[in-house]
């Protein structure tokens, strides 16, 4: 595997991305775009869902992953889906009370738009004009919610659209004019075929009325300055700064807190009441009396169309053939290159979407990964013994910070592999309590599963965190990834990721360099420019000296200036926009080198492999580091990359690598050779 990936033609020394990856694609050919290793894996992983799925049920499978099956099958019947027609969309509106007809002056008589935000957030979990979330209050230590702008995401899986900073370079290729138009002709297209017998000529100027409601709404959010810390305050007060902006406005358009709490909680049994006196940490004021303001202005037909509209948006891609159809088009016309994934694959990944845990505990029941989960929580400890020696050789931080920085990175939890209960009998099923899944009924089962995830969470408020939930899990156990959480000083190392090339290599120094790295990768994340203003609890706290934050800025500016002068195609590097990640990428295969050390001088040399006789063990575990990191790619996906808060891969090997002194000591790489610079950026 990696001699084929290598073009030993290269010289290390000059260019080791392209000595250990240069011939990858030659072995990994994809015309479907650009290919990784990541890419690669999950689709693997998702041929295994697939068959899952397939499988018919057995008496001993538990209930949820009878469910999976049944949402499965629920999502590829579309004949029935087309049977359904639009009722599944009209009894939504009716729960969130908005009209089955297009809103009007006709329909505004009875409408709340308190009432109906908050319906749709316990019907939907719709972020509708206001984003609800949930977070704990460092004054009390109870769970209190958080409003903030919304960001417009669909609450249900949009499996054609991608993420967002592609979705908004693709954007910047067509015209805005252009865009628009195409946003009007479906949304009219939309209305046409819920409406068909309705007066058509007026469509397209509904659609640009929503739109144009839509864009004001944008302009709005878009003041926020995402820097800005949220604000302390009762809901009563941000009651009062939304109300004198819009002190003489319509009445069904006051945004009336009092009622969207009740509806919000109804039927919940709190231990506490919620209501204008409840503490509420507002991120974006700003925005907040821009609305009062702005639905001081608008008639309030246009505000419950914009509504109205958005529901119908993203319900629509789950019903009939030909409004899937309308939106496909409408995707495929704005991303030019965008693939088109077979319904199959679109009903795989949305089952896992909403019961990645069944899926797992089926996956676990044929390979448990008991001794590989045992072994990686054993190089964690390696990794964070290897950070805690580096932080001690630290020369321009004080002692204060450094036992801060140790007692943090001691604290830090890890969910590796699965968790330990998805096998025991019945866990599942209390893990999945509440869900129900109705065979031939596919977006009611969905919207089930998303008022129960949605219920469950808003029976916190007022509550204390739980600091060791027992069915807490960080991320999806069977995905190709991993994370580090700043609010819960947490790693992640789904069962996914557990697989060749990223472990089991046949040698620790390989298994070190491929997933010991990103276990450095998650660690250093707890301590980049996001992660150090998070203190060993995950509160976001200050715990640096002004000295001390002027010493880490100086070590940064130089990551951003390296990266900046790194090119791919015409176009520079961000150096500022990658730098966490930057940080994350250096500090992690430091301390991978570094934790393999302790693990050689614990368990003594290892054996050598056929093939690679000629290489140390070190230089094995940077070849494994250069790897994982393999990968081909298009004009327009390098792009696309550059948008990314990762660096591209060539230089995510690269730019770790210059820094590290170790790295030039194993290779043999003369001082100022392009792999040795005199000039290095060393942070931790």
């Amino acid at each position: 595997m990696f001699l084929q990936s290598m073009d030993v033609s290269v010289d290390p020394c000059e260019d080791f991305y392209t000595y250990a990856c240069g011939n990858w694609g030659n072995s990994h050919v994809s015309l479907e775009g650009p290919l990784s290793w990541f890419t690669e894996r999950t689709k693997h992983l998702q041929s295994r869902v697939y068959d899952i799925l397939r499988d018919n049920d057995s008496s001993s499978d538990p209930m949820p992953l009878k469910y999976a099956r049944q949402l499965y099958r629920s999502c590829l019947d579309t004949a029935q889906l087309d049977k359904l027609g639009v009722e599944p969309i009209m009894q939504v509106l009716d729960r969130v009370k908005l009209p089955r007809v297009i809103p009007s002056e006709e329909t505004v008589a009875n409408f709340s738009l308190a009432r109906t935000l908050a319906l749709a957030q316990r019907v939907l979990s719709m972020d509708i004009l206001v984003t609800l979330s949930l977070d704990v209050d460092n004054s009390t230590n109870l769970t209190t919610i958080n409003v903030s702008p919304a960001l417009g995401f669909s609450p249900l899986p949009e499996l054609e659209l991608v993420t967002a900073p592609t979705r908004q370079h693709s954007h910047a290729q067509l015209d805005p004019r252009d865009i628009l138009l195409l946003k009007v002709g479906y949304i009219a297209s939309v209305l046409s075929e819920l409406y068909p017998v309705a007066n058509t000529s007026n469509y397209n100027t509904i659609a640009f009325k929503i739109l144009l409601m839509e864009s004001h709404i944008k302009t709005d959010a878009d003041q926020l300055n995402i820097e800005d810390e949220p604000e302390r305050m009762t809901f009563g007060d941000l009651q009062k700064i939304m109300d004198e902006a819009n002190s003489t406005g319509e009445p069904n358009t006051r945004f009336d807190w009092a009622e969207y709490l009740e509806v919000l909680v109804e039927n919940l049994n709190l231990n506490v009441t919620v209501g204008l006196s409840s503490i509420v940490y507002v991120h974006g004021t700003s925005y907040f009396a821009a609305m009062g303001q702005r639905l001081h202005k608008v008639k309030t037909e246009s505000i419950q169309r914009l509504i109205w509209w958005k529901i119908i948006d993203a319900l629509l891609p789950h019903t009939t053939t030909t409004l899937r159809m309308l939106k496909d088009d409408l995707f495929r016309s704005v991303f030019r290159n965008s693939g088109k994934p077979s319904r199959q694959a679109k009903c795989t990944r949305i089952v896992k979407t909403f019961l990645n845990m069944a899926l797992s505990y089926k996956i676990a029941v044929e390979d448990p990964l008991h001794e590989v989960i045992h072994r990686v929580r054993g190089m964690l400890k390696d990794i964070i013994s290897a950070f805690k020696s580096l932080v001690g050789e630290l020369k321009w931080m004080d002692a204060f910070t450094k036992i801060a920085t140790l007692n943090k990175v001691d604290a830090i939890k890890s969910y590796i592999g699965y968790p330990e209960w998805l096998l025991d009998n019945g866990e599942l099923e209390k893990f999945y309590d509440g869900v129900e899944v109705v065979e031939g009924e596919f977006l009611q089962s969905m919207l089930n599963m998303k008022a129960v995830e949605v219920a469950a969470l808003l029976k916190t408020i007022g509550s204390l965190p739980d600091t060791n939930p027992k069915y807490s899990w960080v991320s999806d156990p069977i995905e190709v990834n991993a994370y580090y959480s700043r609010n819960l000083n947490a790693i992640s190392i789904p069962a996914g990721i557990l697989q060749i090339p990223f472990y089991f290599l046949g040698l620790e120094a390989l298994n070190y360099g491929a997933i010991g790295s990103i276990l450095g990768h998650e660690v250093t994340h707890g301590f980049d420019v996001e992660g150090k203003d998070f203190d060993a609890s995950g509160k976001k706290v200050t715990w640096w000296s002004d000295h001390m934050l002027v010493e880490y800025n100086k070590r940064t500016e130089c990551f951003i200036n390296q990266y900046n002068n790194y090119t791919l195609g015409a176009n520079n590097v961000n150096g500022t926009h990658t730098l966490a990640e930057n940080i994350a990428d250096n500090g992690g295969v430091r301390e991978a080198l570094r934790a393999y050390r302790i693990f050689m001088n614990r368990r003594g040399p290892e054996k050598s492999i056929p093939g690679f006789q000629n290489f140390t063990h070190e230089q094995l575990l940077f070849l494994s580091f250069a790897h994982v990191w393999c990968q081909t790619t298009t004009p327009e996906s390098d792009i696309l990359t550059l948008t990314d808060v990762h660096s591209p891969s060539k230089y995510r090997v690269l730019g770790s690598l210059v820094n590290l002194p170790e790295f030039s000591e194993v290779w043999g790489c003369k001082p100022k050779s392009p792999m040795n610079p005199v000039s290095k950026c060393i942070l931790w």
